[in-house]
Protein backbone atom coordinates (compact mmCIF):
# COMPACT_ATOMS: atom_id res chain seq x y z
CA UNK A 1 0.00 0.00 0.00
CA UNK A 2 1.16 3.38 -0.90
CA UNK A 3 1.63 5.71 2.25
CA UNK A 4 0.32 9.02 2.42
CA UNK A 5 2.70 12.08 1.22
CA UNK A 6 2.46 13.49 4.64
CA UNK A 7 3.29 10.36 6.53
CA UNK A 8 6.31 10.28 5.29
CA UNK A 9 7.24 13.76 5.24
CA UNK A 10 6.47 13.31 9.60
CA UNK A 11 8.54 10.17 9.46
CA UNK A 12 11.18 12.56 8.04
CA UNK A 13 10.83 15.30 10.28
CA UNK A 14 10.76 12.77 12.99
CA UNK A 15 14.94 11.66 11.28
CA UNK A 16 15.33 15.37 11.09
CA UNK A 17 14.77 16.06 14.40
CA UNK A 18 16.71 12.69 15.79
CA UNK A 19 19.68 14.10 14.17
CA UNK A 20 19.40 18.07 14.77
CA UNK A 21 19.57 18.01 18.39
CA UNK A 22 23.02 16.20 19.00
CA UNK A 23 23.80 17.72 15.46
CA UNK A 24 23.23 21.39 17.17
CA UNK A 25 25.25 20.23 21.02
CA UNK A 26 28.17 18.85 18.96
CA UNK A 27 28.13 22.39 16.95
CA UNK A 28 28.21 24.12 20.69
CA UNK A 29 30.95 21.82 21.82
CA UNK A 30 33.14 22.35 19.06
CA UNK A 31 32.52 26.45 18.99
CA UNK A 32 33.51 26.48 22.87
CA UNK A 33 36.63 24.44 22.16
CA UNK A 34 37.52 27.20 19.39
CA UNK A 35 36.36 30.15 21.23
CA UNK A 36 37.98 33.67 20.70
CA UNK A 37 39.28 32.36 17.47
CA UNK A 38 36.83 33.38 14.78
CA UNK A 39 38.05 31.51 11.64
CA UNK A 40 38.64 28.39 13.80
CA UNK A 41 34.97 28.94 15.61
CA UNK A 42 33.20 28.70 11.96
CA UNK A 43 36.16 25.83 10.70
CA UNK A 44 34.38 24.07 13.82
CA UNK A 45 31.05 25.43 13.16
CA UNK A 46 30.89 23.54 9.55
CA UNK A 47 33.03 20.63 10.93
CA UNK A 48 29.66 19.75 13.34
CA UNK A 49 26.98 20.41 9.83
CA UNK A 50 29.18 18.28 7.88
CA UNK A 51 29.90 15.30 10.85
CA UNK A 52 26.14 15.70 11.22
CA UNK A 53 25.02 15.00 7.69
CA UNK A 54 27.37 12.07 7.14
CA UNK A 55 26.04 10.45 10.55
CA UNK A 56 22.22 10.75 8.98
CA UNK A 57 23.29 9.51 5.43
CA UNK A 58 24.99 7.09 7.22
CA UNK A 59 22.05 6.39 9.86
CA UNK A 60 19.14 6.40 6.84
CA UNK A 61 21.36 3.80 5.02
CA UNK A 62 21.68 1.46 7.75
CA UNK A 63 18.43 1.53 9.32
CA UNK A 64 16.98 0.78 5.94
CA UNK A 65 19.33 -2.38 4.78
CA UNK A 66 17.98 -3.80 8.23
CA UNK A 67 15.41 -6.24 8.94
CA UNK A 68 13.08 -3.74 9.70
CA UNK A 69 14.02 -1.66 6.61
CA UNK A 70 13.22 1.79 7.86
CA UNK A 71 14.15 4.77 10.27
CA UNK A 72 13.21 5.31 13.87
CA UNK A 73 10.22 7.74 12.00
CA UNK A 74 9.22 4.83 9.07
CA UNK A 75 8.66 2.90 12.20
CA UNK A 76 6.46 5.15 14.27
CA UNK A 77 4.57 5.53 11.03
CA UNK A 78 4.60 2.08 10.02
CA UNK A 79 6.25 2.49 6.84
CA UNK A 80 9.23 0.66 5.37
CA UNK A 81 11.59 0.58 2.21
CA UNK A 82 11.59 -1.76 -0.29
CA UNK A 83 13.27 -2.70 -3.63
CA UNK A 84 11.51 -3.18 -6.68
CA UNK A 85 10.94 -6.78 -6.41
CA UNK A 86 9.27 -6.08 -2.44
CA UNK A 87 12.97 -6.97 -0.99
CA UNK A 88 15.32 -5.49 1.73
CA UNK A 89 17.36 -2.99 -0.10
CA UNK A 90 21.07 -3.20 -0.13
CA UNK A 91 23.39 -0.68 1.78
CA UNK A 92 24.72 0.10 -1.07
CA UNK A 93 21.33 1.07 -2.63
CA UNK A 94 20.72 2.68 0.71
CA UNK A 95 23.72 5.15 0.76
CA UNK A 96 23.02 6.23 -3.11
CA UNK A 97 18.94 6.70 -2.25
CA UNK A 98 20.49 9.37 0.12
CA UNK A 99 21.72 11.48 -2.41
CA UNK A 100 19.25 14.53 -1.64
CA UNK A 101 21.28 14.94 1.78
CA UNK A 102 24.51 14.81 -0.17
CA UNK A 103 23.67 18.09 -1.52
CA UNK A 104 23.42 19.91 1.52
CA UNK A 105 26.74 18.58 2.54
CA UNK A 106 28.31 18.90 -0.57
CA UNK A 107 26.60 22.58 -0.77
CA UNK A 108 26.38 23.72 2.30
CA UNK A 109 29.25 25.89 1.82
CA UNK A 110 27.53 28.59 -0.33
CA UNK A 111 24.51 29.83 0.87
CA UNK A 112 23.14 30.11 -2.96
CA UNK A 113 23.78 26.20 -3.57
CA UNK A 114 22.40 25.48 -0.34
CA UNK A 115 19.40 26.65 -1.60
CA UNK A 116 19.22 25.19 -4.38
CA UNK A 117 20.12 22.00 -2.58
CA UNK A 118 16.72 22.48 -0.09
CA UNK A 119 15.04 22.62 -3.27
CA UNK A 120 16.24 19.93 -4.80
CA UNK A 121 15.88 18.18 -1.52
CA UNK A 122 11.91 19.18 -1.22
CA UNK A 123 11.28 18.34 -5.40
CA UNK A 124 12.57 14.73 -4.41
CA UNK A 125 9.72 14.59 -1.99
CA UNK A 126 6.76 16.31 -4.02
CA UNK A 127 7.73 13.74 -6.43
CA UNK A 128 6.97 10.95 -4.54
CA UNK A 129 3.82 13.23 -3.55
CA UNK A 130 2.58 12.84 -7.03
CA UNK A 131 4.06 10.19 -8.61
CA UNK A 132 1.56 7.12 -8.88
CA UNK A 133 3.62 4.72 -6.86
CA UNK A 134 4.70 7.36 -4.59
CA UNK A 135 8.32 7.11 -5.47
CA UNK A 136 10.61 10.54 -4.83
CA UNK A 137 13.34 10.80 -7.31
CA UNK A 138 15.29 9.80 -4.70
CA UNK A 139 13.21 6.01 -4.74
CA UNK A 140 13.45 5.93 -8.46
CA UNK A 141 17.12 6.30 -8.79
CA UNK A 142 18.13 3.32 -7.21
CA UNK A 143 14.54 1.58 -7.44
CA UNK A 144 12.73 1.63 -4.18
CA UNK A 145 10.01 2.77 -2.69
CA UNK A 146 8.32 3.39 0.57
CA UNK A 147 5.06 0.98 1.42
CA UNK A 148 3.44 0.60 4.62
CA UNK A 149 4.80 -2.20 6.68
CA UNK A 150 1.72 -4.32 6.75
CA UNK A 151 1.88 -8.18 5.17
CA UNK A 152 0.64 -7.45 2.17
CA UNK A 153 2.39 -4.30 1.42
CA UNK A 154 5.29 -6.23 -0.89
CA UNK A 155 2.52 -6.58 -3.47
CA UNK A 156 1.63 -3.31 -3.15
Amino acid sequence: MRPEWWERAIAAVIDGAMFAVPGFLLQVVLIRVAFGDQALMIGMSWLAIALSLIGFVLYKSWMECRARQATVGKMLLGLKVVTAEGGRPTFRQGVLRTWPWWFLLLTGVEILFGLAAIAILIGTYLAGAVSRNGQGWHDLSVGCRVVADTPDAVGA
